[in-house]
């Protein structure tokens, strides 16, 4: 009980005033405060008109909607240059060409960011890659820091898996810069962002600290020894950590009990929250190192293989025993794994291997063409690679001398690259490769230039036919075939209801005003008043208000805002109708 109070103590002192500078754990006083001072600028934000920035439409049939898009869809350079000679006139909206397209799944819409501009979007997403970068080279002194400290490749292993941990969550804290209209969207970043850290952080850091004659050892702070050690804390320390669940299990059986209001209670019930994107990369992320490191280490295969089924197994436990719901994302994330980082690994792979078996044997020594004799026997103060001393016994007696065989620069011997790695690379005075393998660096060399070219061709020649294409023509085909079915004939088909997700809370809060739709099409069964913002924010020729639990209570909110301000006010919220067929009233009647 001492550690849990120093801990909430610490906390206080030093988490909270942070997390408050952006709004989060406030006070109940200063929670009141907020909403006084912000409720004259609503209102005052209430006088003013606003547009529709996207309009959403869902068709009784499929063959209804494939119509639609066939025909309204428009070439790029159609819409950028408001060609309306390219439709009949019927398609043209207040002298404006719409730019039409296929929308994702209601659930994964994100409604409060429809309205961000592309030019926003970019800077944005330049600023979180950067940002992300950075993290990226930190963490590659800090394992750096860890590895060369007394506890060697053991902390170096535990501060890497650390990392992996910890970044998913700064990579989501830095997402909320980020402005995207999808769900599917807002994961892929997400999934490219943690796939950088985790496959930079994994595979490609252990090899740039790490110098040249000790890939290959046996000491623990060789490659192999510590590729080995992450291989096990990735097999064992991440499953057990994701098992335990260690601040879900806290907050049901610490936080919960000691809530004072049922709400509060229950939101502490809710699952823990997973990204489909953070488990994209957890995979592709054994995949890359195995492809990477499998010429040096060719039981790798092995430890990938036994950690693809751990993960099979955790993650359907946690599934099925531990996560909370996740909205319907569409295949974005799939897609961008399919098309871009499996295709990447396997390019890396071709390429790497051709270097490390162009090195061989690392250890920077070579013959020379006059080898003198005399060098047999014991040598005494020997500084070796590590920094430490000792003596060695030398049983060739001819010289030897250094030859560079590191094609790819590490931080001991400065950045370079030499591309491909082929025999022509060896200095002409200091040759180190055998016939066989020349031959076989030779085919790896020219391999790995076919594999990069081949990725840039199919990878980003395909992207930028496409791009192309769409510049120029409407590209759009159904991309499945018309099942015959009516959407209102569907149970549990929702529609685009807008609405919005805050922590805390079981259910969304509602963005428009639903009595004009059917209730099926929400998504979700409770107080649909309780649970909709247009009551907090009355206008002028509302309905009604809000019928709660407390009538008193609401009614004395909308007076309070209706007194408050002078003038007109309009709404500020999303509009929804539902035009439904005949023989769906009269069914509803029929059931009413």
């Amino acid at each position: 009980a001492q550690c849990i109070d120093c801990f909430c103590f610490k906390c206080n002192c030093t988490l909270l005033p942070i997390l408050r500078i952006f709004g989060l754990f406030l006070k109940e006083d200063q929670l009141y405060e907020r909403v006084q001072k912000l409720t004259p600028q609503i209102q005052e934000l209430q006088t003013k008109k606003y547009s529709a920035t996207k309009v959403f439409v869902t068709f009784e049939t499929e063959a209804g909607q494939r119509n639609a898009l066939t025909a309204l869809t428009l070439s790029k350079w159609d819409s950028w240059s408001n060609n309306k000679n390219s439709v009949g006139p019927s398609s043209i909206f207040q002298d404006t060409l719409l730019k039409i397209q296929e929308p994702t799944e209601p659930d994964a819409v994100r409604w409060l960011d429809l309205s961000a501009t592309t030019k926003a979007k970019i800077i944005q997403r330049i600023i979180t890659l950067a940002i992300t970068i950075g993290l990226v080279i930190a963490s590659g002194f800090s394992i750096n820091a860890a590895r060369n400290s007394s506890l060697g490749v053991t902390l170096s292993s535990i501060v890497l898996t650390l990392f992996n941990l910890i970044i998913p969550f700064i990579v989501k804290l830095l997402l909320l810069i980020e402005k995207h209209t999808t769900e599917g969207g807002r994961q892929a970043s997400l999934y490219y962002k943690i796939a950088l850290f985790r496959w930079v952080n994994t595979a490609i850091i252990p090899i740039f600290i790490s110098s040249f004659t000790s890939w290959i050892g046996n000491d623990s702070r060789d490659i192999i020894i510590t590729i080995n050690s992450v291989l096990l804390s990735e097999l064992l320390l991440s499953p057990t950590l994701r098992l335990l669940d260690i601040i879900t299990t806290y907050r049901k059986h610490y936080l919960a009990p000691r809530e004072k209001t049922q709400r509060n209670m229950n939101s502490h019930f809710n699952g823990t929250h997973y990204n489909l994107a953070e488990r994209y990369t957890d995979l592709t992320k054994v995949i890359f190192l195995c492809f990477f490191y499998s010429p040096l280490f060719p039981s790798i295969y092995f430890y990938c293989t036994a950690i693809f089924i751990q993960q099979y197994w955790s993650d359907k436990i946690s599934l099925l025993r531990i996560w909370g719901h996740q909205p319907l994302i569409g295949p974005q994330v799939s897609r961008f794994s399919r098309r871009f980082l499996l295709p990447l690994a396997l390019t890396a792979f071709a390429i790497v291997a051709s270097y490390f078996y162009a090195s061989f044997p690392y250890d920077n020594i070579c013959d020379p063409f006059e080898p003198e004799p005399g060098f047999a026997g014991k040598y005494n103060d020997v500084t070796f690679a590590n920094g430490t001393m000792g003596s060695i016994t030398v049983t060739n007696d001819d010289s030897v001398v250094f030859c560079q065989q590191e094609l790819v620069g590490s931080l001991d011997t400065g950045l370079f690259i030499k591309f491909p790695a082929l025999p022509i690379f060896q200095p002409s005075d200091a040759e180190w490769m055998t016939d066989s393998q020349s031959t076989l660096t030779t085919v790896y060399g020219w391999t790995s230039v076919a594999a990069l070219a081949l990725f840039v061709g199919i990878v980003f020649g395909g992207s930028i036919f496409l791009a192309f294409q769409s510049v120029c023509k409407n590209i759009y085909e159904p991309s499945t075939r018309d099942q015959m079915i009516d959407f209102s004939g569907i149970q549990d088909m929702f529609g685009y209801v807008p609405q919005v997700k805050f922590g805390g809370y079981a259910y969304p809060w509602l963005c428009c005003d639903i009595d004009d739709i059917a209730e099926d099409l929400v998504g979700w069964n409770a107080d649909y008043d309780e649970n909709n913002l247009i009551y907090d924010v009355p206008y002028k020729g509302m309905k009604r208000r809000a019928r709660t639990g407390d009538d008193s209570a609401s009614a004395e909110v909308e007076e309070q805002a209706t007194s408050s301000l002078e003038g007109e006010k309009g709404p500020i919220f999303s509009i929804v109708k539902h035009y439904p067929p005949e023989w769906y009233k009269k069914n509803a009647q029929k059931s009413d």
